[in-house]
């Protein structure tokens, strides 16, 4: 998950460093000798560039803007909404920092680590300064049902 400009142009970095690589698989012609294993090599290159540009058109539309809403079906999901819902807003690490009274480095570890050193408390106080609403139904789901 692309969780700043940075790490955005990262990734465009590497998107153009795989379709190179890829471009220069597809030229070998050494790999004729063993078309399964360069076939394979070929698949893993296009997999990991369409994950890199899922990454990057998801954050895009993230940082688009306009309204958005995040569907919450397990609260194991919560850290990730709360880093899309920052980058949704328009507002930078930095900025959360300043909301929380953190330095853009401490926001950036704990989104880096997708808030697992976070108790309830940091995350609803990361909630609010977002200034997300939350709308909620629970349900209490019974084991073996």
């Amino acid at each position: 998950m692309i969780k700043n400009d940075r790490q955005r142009e990262v990734t465009l970095l590497r998107i153009s460093q795989f379709e190179q690589t890829l471009a220069d698989m597809e030229a070998d012609s050494t790999t004729l000798a063993q078309p399964k294993l360069a076939q394979a090599g070929k698949d893993a290159v296009r997999s990991q560039l369409v994950s890199f540009r899922q990454e990057l058109a998801e954050y895009d539309v993230l940082r688009a803007g306009g309204p958005i809403s995040f569907h919450l079906e397990d609260l194991a999901e919560l850290p990730r909404l709360l880093i899309k819902a920052r980058i949704a807003a328009g507002i930078s690490e930095e900025e959360l920092g300043r909301h929380l009274g953190l330095s853009e480095a401490q926001v950036f570890r704990m989104e880096e680590f997708e808030y697992a050193e976070a108790d309830l408390d940091q995350l609803r106080e990361v909630a609010v300064a977002l200034g997300l609403k939350v709308v909620a139904d629970l349900a209490l789901v019974r084991a073996g049902s």
